[in-house]
């Protein structure tokens, strides 16, 4: 895959997302079909970076009504991988970024 690719990837992801007709289901039933090495490689480079920027906006208090929720479940989602498994979601994420 080469940049322009991968610049393109999340601005897609983001329109088909926004779309009010977004049906997840085959899109989550497709993950589950996936092999399981991409899964874990999905997760550690989408899932977690994602995790970890929006908990961090909880933690600086940049959000708003929209996305507080989210930036609070994420923080939540930090802390319990931190406390269960000693992950620390940020450093292991977000040294690529």
């Amino acid at each position: 895959m080469n940049k322009e690719t991968d610049n393109n990837l999340y601005p897609t992801l983001s329109s088909a997302i926004n779309n009010f007709g977004f049906d997840r289901a085959p899109f989550i039933e497709g993950f589950k079909r996936e092999h399981f090495t991409l899964q874990q490689k999905a997760v550690s480079t989408i899932v977690l970076p994602m995790i970890a920027v929006m908990a961090e906006s909880y933690e600086t208090n940049y959000y708003d009504d929209r996305n507080g929720m989210a930036a609070e479940m994420c923080k939540f989602i930090k802390d319990a991988l931190a406390e269960k498994y000693g992950y620390d979601v940020v450093s292991h994420s977000l040294s690529f970024v």
